[in-house]
């Protein structure tokens, strides 16, 4: 496809123009064509540094995860240029609970597929296309039971730990955190891989195929948050933290990262997202990809293919 794919230094300059809308102070030269480790980890170290002392505290109720849920979801929708098809069950959970719930989610999914992997540390979000559910804390969790190193103090604390230590949310990670979630629900219903349908797909693709996929469903959610960041600039130290850390540092990533913001700016993301793998051919022409094996496949492609 002609699309025209940005450079990296373009990439990295859209990321700069976000942390510049945002009032935060930080060890960058913004003439510089690209991040170096140095200002990429004073970008995380604030950011945690923010977790730890939110700006704007919030210890999460049902009532306030469901103003926050109505009040995005449109924004996410306009942004995919398709509507949510089916609801996740929303569960909110003190963070003990919250890390059993997971780890039992993904016990079952891991035991339905004969393979798989545990979280390695505590996610702040949750999303099991399986099971349609999408998990949070009602506070965010800075160290896990038995994880030795945690966020900000806790991370001194090497020992292990009976229960989990948590604190308020920090109101604008809250927001991207769980628009994050949100948009990868969508990437699951527009792509045939919720429910039962999302064993069934990925049972067909394999192991390999489902990482591609799952990786494309993290790009598509960060180029989603970015979209939005025009309307939440509070949001940019988060989002410029995912891309250091889901983007930046993944080759693979940027090459899905470039390809899929480069479709979205001709047709919607949505559309973008039918794609299951992408190419860059040596004139820097996208090549799209899809899995012969996936069971919509065909499905998928004529969505890509829709005007």
């Amino acid at each position: 496809m002609e699309v025209k794919i940005e450079s990296e230094a373009a990439i990295w300059q859209t990321h700069k123009d976000l942390l510049r809308k945002a009032d935060i102070s930080l060890s960058i030269d913004w003439d510089r064509r690209l991040p170096d480790n140095k200002e990429a980890l004073d970008v995380l170290i604030r950011r945690s540094e923010q977790w730890v002392n939110p700006k704007t505290p919030v210890d999460l109720t049902e009532s306030e995860l469901k103003e926050t849920v109505e009040r995005l979801l449109p924004q996410i929708e306009e942004i995919w240029g398709r509507k949510m098809a089916e609801m996740p069950a929303i569960e909110l959970a003190a963070p003990e609970a919250f890390l059993k719930q997971v780890k039992q989610y993904e016990d079952l999914t891991n035991s339905m597929f004969g393979y798989g992997e545990s979280s390695e540390s505590p996610p702040t979000a949750f999303l099991t296309p399986l099971q349609k559910t999408l998990l949070l804390p009602c506070r965010f969790i800075l160290k896990a039971p038995g994880q030795l190193h945690g966020i900000g103090a806790s991370a001194s604390a090497t020992s292990h730990t009976s229960e989990a230590l948590s604190g308020p949310w920090d109101k604008s990670y809250l927001e991207e955190a769980l628009a994050t979630v949100l948009s990868q629900a969508i990437f699951r219903q527009a792509r045939h891989e919720w429910g039962s349908d999302y064993l069934t797909s990925m049972m067909e693709v394999g192991p390999d195929s489902e990482t591609k996929i799952c990786a494309m469903a993290n790009v598509s959610a960060q180029i989603a948050n970015e979209k939005l960041c025009a309307q939440y600039p509070q949001w940019a130290l988060h989002v410029v933290s995912d891309a250091i850390l889901g983007v930046w540092e993944d080759e693979k990533a940027l090459v899905d990262y470039a390809g899929l913001s480069a479709l979205s700016k001709g047709m919607t993301l949505m559309r973008a997202c039918m794609a299951d793998n992408l190419r860059f051919t040596p004139n820097g022409e996208i090549r799209v990809e899809f899995f012969a094996r996936h069971p919509f496949n065909s499905e998928k492609i004529e969505a890509f293919g829709t005007e």
